[in-house]
């Protein structure tokens, strides 16, 4: 028993003795210098596989897009001028009407009526003044004879006073009769007037066709002067309203050119001009509302559509561009890319002062950059970190 514990304890200490001299030989200095470079003898960090592209210069321009409706260019009603009844409707909706075209037509009967009913008064009026006017021609030589007589004496004086009074009343009854023919005048005029206001045409300002939006009433309908008939809107060019930011509104001016799109025509565009900028900005939204004009002439697009528009902010050609995957976005870092060293093993971090900046795009405005920046994997750099480049971009 006492010796099988002793050859226990002798197995122990050379096992210890081995492991000691293990240990001493990994310290000596001929297996440090076959160790791998690397602080206290552990492997040196392995070179980060990156992806990289060129420095290039090129234009770049930032967008932004709006949002808004559109509306007719022109809308307004056409309404009746008499009343009565509404005796024909020629257009419907859809319809195209030109300047100066029929649209409806009031009942014509009554008006009619009352202008041959004025005519034939005219005429009869004219027959009695006729009458007057002969009566008062021999009233008036009547009154020369007389007067002769009276003169020589051979009449009395009451006979050359009725003479007169004669000739007096022969003229009063004339001029009456010439004043109801020009009161029937005027109020034939009237009628007639009033029997083209029966006819409702489209008149507007320009040549532009308009085209029926919506029938207010039907055909057979008894209106009141001035009720809206129908609402007429011009198509070709469109307004477009669209709220810009207060901040946007200094990089946009009146005559600017834009892209609208709609939901309803993928892959198409329409060409849009700025014409007016709000001068107020509204204080709850903090927006201005601008107005655009589109080329509309296929009427494709329709007044209420949904519309988004493309405007240019700012704009630089020739700018110095790195793409967005380049730019670095850490907390231990400020603003800045890693770019390649000539010896394409190594990056170097470099602080830049950005400009406009698109989804996929950055504009370095300083400093001055060649070569390659790192565009994948430089979450895991540092300055003068080794690299190794997985997909080389020309």
């Amino acid at each position: 028993m006492q010796r099988h514990a002793s050859f226990k304890y002798l197995m122990m200490s050379l096992a210890l003795i081995g492991l000691l001299g293990l240990y001493w030989i990994q310290r000596s200095p001929e297996s440090a210098a076959q160790a791998p470079p690397g602080r206290g003898g552990r492997p040196a960090p392995a070179a980060t596989a990156v992806e990289t592209a060129p420095v290039r210069n090129e234009s770049i321009a930032a967008v932004r897009t709006l949002t808004g409706t559109a509306y007719p260019f022109v809308q307004f009603t056409l309404a009746n001028k008499t009343g009565g009844q509404l005796r024909q409707l020629l257009v419907d909706v859809g319809a195209v009407v030109r300047n100066g075209q029929l649209v409806a037509q009031m009942e014509t009967e009554a008006l009619r009526l009352q202008i041959q009913q004025l005519k034939a008064d005219i005429e009869v009026i004219k027959a009695q003044q006729q009458e007057q006017q002969v009566n008062l021609d021999i009233a008036e030589r009547e009154l020369d004879r007389d007067a002769s007589l009276f003169s020589n004496k051979l009449i009395s004086a009451t006979d050359f006073d009725r003479s007169r009074a004669n000739l007096e009343t022969s003229r009063a009854r004339l001029n009456v009769t010439q004043t109801q023919i020009a009161q029937r005048r005027e109020a034939l005029k009237q009628a007639e007037f009033n029997l083209s206001e029966t006819r409702v045409l489209g008149i507007w300002p320009g040549q532009a066709p308009m085209v029926v939006s919506r029938k207010l009433v039907e055909a057979g309908a008894t209106l009141a002067p001035n009720t809206p008939i129908v609402e007429l809107v011009q198509l070709n060019p469109l307004r477009v309203l669209l709220p810009v930011t207060e901040k946007d509104l200094g990089k946009i001016k009146v005559g600017q050119r834009l892209k609208l799109r709609s939901d309803a025509f993928t892959g198409q565009s329409f060409n849009g001009t700025l014409v007016r900028i709000s001068p107020t900005v509204d204080i709850q939204t903090r927006t201005a509302e601008i107005e655009v004009h589109v080329d509309n002439s296929s009427q494709a697009l329709k007044p209420g559509m949904f519309l988004k528009a493309d405007i240019v902010l700012e704009q630089r050609d020739k700018a110095q561009i790195v793409p967005d995957g380049a730019l670095v976005r850490r907390e231990d870092l400020p603003e800045g890319i890693f770019l390649v060293n000539p010896d394409q093993k190594t990056v170097r971090f470099v602080e830049i002062q950005t400009g406009i900046v698109t989804r996929e795009r950055i504009e370095v405005r300083h400093p001055k950059l060649e070569g390659q920046v790192v565009t994948l994997g430089n979450h895991l750099l540092k300055d003068g970190a080794e690299i190794k480049l997985r997909k080389p971009q020309p």
